[in-house]
């Protein structure tokens, strides 16, 4: 089942669900998707809060571990675009120095990039920086499973470049997807992405 990449988020919402095999079937969009919203949040609730318990000591050790080695703040909080554009407050371990960025600035840390710390490169390495965003998926903002969200000058940007970039935001953001799992760890998923078209499953 695929929805055109040439309908808005609002389209969307209103397809009907077809069986391509049994063209006179057909299940309400509407009450299908709240089941699998539903269905799709209560795993998330109890994945992540699973998943932050586990981590906790973890956690407690890296916060120690920044603490030491720089100064500043243990969390990176960002402003990141999600579900239908809504703007909402993302959490990381802070894994690069304290040198706050110039207003309205943002640039990505690569790999060998000297204002990481120490610490924070293990830390960008295993992953372990993004567990905070645990507490943004119990907080509905994200889901364990989706497109990584933006920052909102980038967002301006690339829906000014990729017709169908619009079609991201139909969806939570997601703590880790399929193209971040393949990508290099440093450049924003969106510019990785080939093309302009997204298709909706």
């Amino acid at each position: 089942m695929i929805a055109s990449t040439t309908r808005t988020s609002t389209e969307l919402s209103d397809l009907e669900l077809r069986d391509t095999s049994s063209p006179s079937q057909h299940l309400p969009s509407r009450h299908a998707a709240k089941w699998r919203w539903a269905i799709k949040r209560g795993f998330d609730i109890l994945a992540a809060g699973g998943m932050l318990a586990l981590t906790l000591p973890l956690l407690t050790l890296a916060a120690v571990a920044i603490r030491l080695e720089t100064r500043g703040p243990i969390l990176f909080r960002q402003e990141r675009v999600g579900l239908h554009g809504r703007i909402f407050t993302l959490a990381k371990l802070r894994t690069i120095r304290h040198e706050p960025p110039a207003e309205g600035r943002h640039s990505w840390a690569r790999e060998l990039d000297p204002r990481i710390a120490r610490v924070g490169a293990v830390l960008r390495r295993h992953r372990i920086d993004e567990l905070p965003q645990l507490i943004n998926v119990l907080g509905g903002e994200m889901s364990l499973v989706g497109p990584r969200p933006e920052v909102p000058h980038y967002v301006e940007r690339l829906a000014g470049e990729l017709p169908d970039y619009h079609l991201r935001h139909a969806v939570k953001p997601g703590l880790t997807g399929l193209v971040q799992v393949r990508a290099r760890q440093g450049i924003p998923e969106s510019r990785r992405s080939i093309g302009g078209g997204f298709r909706l499953m």
